[in-house]
């Protein structure tokens, strides 16, 4: 049994909030949880990509560009040993912010992208750090918002320079709810070993051009840890497709978690010389428990 649990938009303040879930079969078994809710205005910021530059982050002046939020300096040039880029994602101005994000196209700033190696088919990696980032993303009430990570374009042609992916580094509480992610090399979101409570929702993940054995290629797939692993990972009602695979890969990849849900998910369409070496969601080495 699945479900989601929705209420009337609330006055602001402070509301406790209960769930009582009852056994059906056994109505005398009941689990009752709750918690408390701060219903608030402030502490959200907007993204709309066509909105005019400029704007303050506000959902009447939302920003139009990743850049607004993650690099606010504009920094220039984060080739190694990626001075830059350190310096833009270790800027904490929107730290626990909540990012809505507008219908229309995002490309990840290139200006940003911590530099992979690229020959061994490693892309780039726009570096989202909880402790300094937002990591609540969602895609604003009935609209699809699409990230575009620039690998394939319009006409199917590659481009060995770019397709980077979003790297969550000491992923706590990341929740990335509604967004559409397109056009990747081998990787698409990486969460790190490292944090708890990663919640991803309602995704469309498609078109990843080039998937290569070795390399961790995947949709979504998580650092590895020989450690206990980290708790809590959701990854649900999403679809995972169109992945071109040059010698293998998967769909999603996961290392080292405790208490891991993936649930009604779909994932299908393997393409390219490796299609059977590919697999749909692999639970790799390290704690799985």
């Amino acid at each position: 049994v699945t479900g989601t649990i929705t209420w009337r938009a609330p006055t602001e303040g402070v509301h406790r909030i209960v769930a009582e879930v009852r056994d059906s079969d056994t109505p005398q078994n009941t689990r009752t949880v709750s918690w408390w809710l701060r219903v608030t205005t402030h502490g959200f910021k907007f993204l709309d990509p066509s909105a005019q530059e400029g704007g303050d982050g506000s959902r009447e002046h939302p920003w139009n560009s990743i850049s607004d939020w993650y690099d606010p300096a504009s920094i220039a040039n984060c080739d190694p040993p990626v001075t830059g880029c350190q310096t833009g994602k270790t800027d904490a101005r929107y730290l626990n912010y909540f990012l809505y994000w507008r219908a229309g196209v995002y490309t990840l700033p290139t200006a940003s992208l911590e530099r992979r190696d690229l020959a061994a088919g490693n892309p780039g990696r726009l570096s989202v750090v909880s402790t300094t980032k937002p990591v609540v993303w969602l895609a604003y009430p009935d609209e699809r918002p699409v990230l575009d990570h620039g690998y394939v374009d319009g006409s199917g042609n590659t481009d060995a320079a770019r397709g980077s992916f979003v790297y969550f580094e000491r992923s706590e509480n990341v929740y990335v709810d509604g967004l559409e992610f397109r056009n990747m090399k081998c990787k698409g979101i990486e969460v790190a070993a490292t944090g708890h409570n990663q919640v991803f929702r309602k995704l469309e993940m498609h078109f990843m051009g080039h998937a290569e054995d070795g390399l961790n290629c995947a949709f979504i797939m998580t650092g590895r840890s020989d450690v206990q692993g980290t708790d809590h990972m959701v990854i649900q009602d999403s679809s995972f497709h169109g992945l071109y695979a040059a010698t293998g890969g998967a769909m999603i990849k996961i290392y080292s978690k405790n208490k891991l849900l993936i649930e009604n998910n779909t994932v299908h369409t393997v393409t390219g010389p490796g299609r059977g070496n590919v697999e749909g969601i692999a639970l790799k080495g390290g704690p799985m428990t």
